[in-house]
């Protein structure tokens, strides 16, 4: 243990010399960890950056790049080679490599920069002890490295694939007609990001042509390789989970306390050991931000300069297309050498046609991807970094045209009291087909949606923009987006909005801010509760719990004991039963409380068990199944069935957290609040209830006063699980506290000379 603490501990006093700096560069890091880099030149405050991201997190860093690059299997054995496969199948980090040509000279001498800080430690610093355990060393940093996790962000927020898939398992299960009836349609009323006033405002009113579904289809061996695929993606804990996306909204001052806007932003991915985020200030020449960054990535991607703020939401365009190939069709094919630890090369051939690469071929059927993230031209990069530099809305846009993946929503402000949303990226348009089912091979793209028709606003008389993985604009917006099931449904967003607009007139402040963010009120809850108060309980416990949630106010309180009853029942009526779905349909697919609210209604024969009885009998039997369930692990007595005792958030180590011995050393956990779609995300697994995605970082910033603003991530800031800094956040973000978004810090001052 002696050795594990000094041979890992990182330089942060005193002096350092690192090549390539023009002049002395300081680093304080304050109490929490958080370095705050002051320099004289651009450049060198991101090598600046590059260097503590290594010193803080090389490790995550390393792993983040073998994701990429499909070179997990090196370090890892054989045990990762089918991830290596379908790494290198879709070619993340070969596309990084075209992309990086385009980017343009500030970037390309950022990007640079940064490389130079990495390399600096890993040439002189102590190593973090996931190297020491798997015995090998990392090696130089370039700047293809970090294009490839921006490729690996895209995917872990583009699905879209995945929903063709299962799509097409549930048409080949039941039928057109059927499938239908599956799919609860985003609510009339449902909020949307962009009000037809809205979309008036910025000319993006018109009618839509109509689109038809694609109707081919896929044989059952490809279908099977999909599903493999979809498991092979949630083992690198890149997979679909409800409720995955963000929160964000903007006010304007005509509503504020401070007479300026208010912005307020929570990204809820996965919630790793250590965690993605990491909180930093950047000052050089003209550069001057501060907020979140990516180790990895030489961006400030979500924060405040000077003069303006923004946050993001994933917007969830469909941007993903799975064709089948025509048996003639012509394919390109280049073999990629893996190496295994321990084992002979693997020669992996892999097929691309116009459309992208075959990721499966089977029976005779080849099947091609096509996405933005792959395209040339990708140049996300050249986006993030400007935005770092814009100082009003013109200079934002024009940093955001060359954005392209993965769609982000856009909220900004301005410290001259602007606020404005903008949906950027390249997103495909079909013309006559709807992209929710494979494409025949003879189908293409006609283009994509230019830039000044995408969702934007500016200014909006409302003055209050919110999103939250909602529906972007009513059906009179001028291009399509997507289908409905790229949206969350707007529980987050209408208990957002139902907040704001509860402050209007008493004026937000910061306080409201922080507290909206943290509000666990369930809105699911809201809904399904009429529907769920006409079950009639039967034994005596039954009743107790009923009585109780006639008088609870849909609060998922850690000292809750309705949380854990209606959670628990609400985890069985996501099974209901459909029998002849079989195993094709994804577990938690009627994990959907506006599908279950009509299923109830309309006494849905998918209620039947067994075919045998109604709605109403599946609607006990599932009550009687959560308390029999909450009495089995907690005993009789209800006032000890806590929230808190059921929903903990665990954050795992992306190596370690299967092997005993290790996990215990990495991987943390705490209880927490919140539930499925609450403002304060607590989703969880329905069968265990642990939640493993969630708001990893969250910011609140007052643009009348930025020195007030705050920010935080969910675990920590350093990966280096024998220092305090591994967790340093856990328990302010458990319980709603915030650290100072400032640019200045006191504590440990690290001077970087040339």
């Amino acid at each position: 243990v002696g050795y594990a603490v000094l041979s890992t501990q990182v330089q942060t006093t005193g002096s350092l010399g690192l090549a390539g700096l023009s002049g002395p560069v300081t680093v304080t890091r304050d109490s929490y960890g958080i370095p705050h880099i002051k320099a004289s030149t651009d450049e060198d405050a991101v090598q600046a950056l590059g260097f503590v991201h290594a010193q803080d997190r090389m490790w995550q860093m390393d792993f983040q790049r073998r994701v990429g690059a499909g070179r997990l299997s090196e370090v890892l054995g054989k045990g990762a080679l089918e991830k290596d496969k379908f790494l290198r199948t879709w070619g993340f980090y070969r596309a990084a490599q075209q992309n990086y040509a385009g980017l343009s000279d500030r970037s390309k001498r950022l990007l640079l920069a940064y490389a130079k800080g990495v390399n600096a430690f890993i040439e002189t610093g102590n190593l973090p002890l996931e190297f020491t355990l798997l015995r090998y060393r990392p090696e130089p940093w370039k700047p293809e490295d970090s294009m490839v996790w921006q490729k690996m962000m895209a995917f872990d927020l583009s699905d879209n694939w995945q929903g063709e898939k299962d799509q097409v398992a549930l048409v080949a299960k039941v039928g057109q007609e059927k499938a239908a009836r599956m799919h609860s349609p985003y609510p009339k009323q449902g909020r949307t990001i962009l009000s037809s006033a809205d979309l008036a405002q910025s000319d993006l009113l018109k009618d839509q042509e109509s689109t038809k579904k694609s109707q081919v289809k896929l044989n059952p061996q490809n279908l099977e390789r999909l599903n493999r695929l979809s498991s092979v993606v949630a083992s690198l804990n890149l997979e679909p989970f409800d409720g995955k996306g963000s929160n964000n909204w903007v006010v304007s001052g005509r509503f504020t306390q401070s007479g300026k806007p208010l912005l307020a932003d929570d990204p809820h991915l996965s919630m790793s050991a250590p965690s993605l985020w990491y909180l930093a200030s950047l000052e050089g020449k003209t550069l001057k931000v501060v907020g979140t960054t990516i180790p990895g990535l030489p961006a400030m991607v979500i924060g405040r300069n000077a003069q303006v703020a923004w946050g993001v939401t994933n917007a969830g365009p469909d941007t993903q297309d799975l064709f089948v190939e025509d048996k003639d069709v012509l394919l390109e094919s280049r073999v990629e050498t893996i190496k295994i630890k321990g084992e002979s090369d693997l020669a992996l051939t892999v097929k691309t046609s116009k459309h992208g690469p075959i990721i499966s071929s089977e029976n005779g059927q080849n099947l091609a991807l096509r996405w933005t993230a792959l395209e040339p031209n990708d140049t996300t990069m050249d986006a993030f970094l400007d935005i770092n530099f814009a100082q009003n809305w013109q200079g934002f846009t024009k940093a955001l045209e060359r954005y392209v993946v993965p769609s982000q929503n856009f909220v900004y402000a301005d410290i001259s009291g602007n606020i404005g949303y903008y949906a950027p990226g390249k997103i495909p348009i079909r013309n006559g087909w709807d992209g929710t089912l494979p494409a025949s091979g003879s189908q293409n793209w006609s283009g994509y949606i230019p830039f000044t028709e995408l969702p934007h606003v500016y200014n909006p008389p409302e003055g209050l923009i919110v999103t939250a993985n909602n529906r972007i604009a009513p059906d009179s917006y001028l291009h399509t987006w997507g289908s409905d099931g790229l949206f969350a449904k707007p529980f987050r967003a209408n208990r957002i909005s139902e907040l704001l607009e509860a402050g209007k007139a008493k004026k937000l402040s910061l306080e409201d801010m922080v507290r909206i963010q943290n509000d666990v009120v369930s809105n699911i809850w809201r809904t399904l509760e009429p529907d769920l108060l006409k079950v009639v309980a039967q034994t005596e416990r039954e009743k107790d719990a009923l009585e109780r949630l006639k008088k609870w106010d849909g609060n998922l309180l850690e000292t809750s004991s309705e949380a854990s009853i209606f959670a628990a029942w609400y985890s069985e009526l996501a099974k209901m039963p459909v029998d002849e779905l079989g195993t094709t349909l994804p577990a938690p697919y009627f994990n959907d409380a506006l599908w279950i609210k009509a299923a109830l209604e309309r006494n849905d024969p998918y209620c039947q068990e067994n075919e045998v009885g109604d709605c109403a009998t599946w609607l006990h039997t599932s009550f009687a199944k959560a308390i029999s369930m909450l009495e089995g692990k907690f005993g009789r007595y209800i006032d000890t069935w806590q929230w808190s005792e059921l929903h903990k958030a665990e954050m795992r180590h992306g190596a370690f957290d299967g092997v005993k011995g290790l996990r215990e050393i990495w991987t943390r956990a705490t209880p927490n609040a919140g539930g499925l779609h609450t403002v304060n995300v607590g989703s969880y697994e329905l069968d265990s209830f642990i939640q493993h995605k969630g708001p990893g970082y969250r910011q609140v910033i007052d643009l009348g006063n930025p020195t007030s603003s705050l920010f935080v991530n969910h675990l920590g800031q350093s990966g280096n699980p024998l220092v305090p800094s591994y967790t340093s956040f856990i328990q302010m973000w458990r319980t709603g506290k915030y650290a100072p978004m400032v640019w200045d810090g006191v504590g440990d001052v690290l001077t970087l000379t040339p």
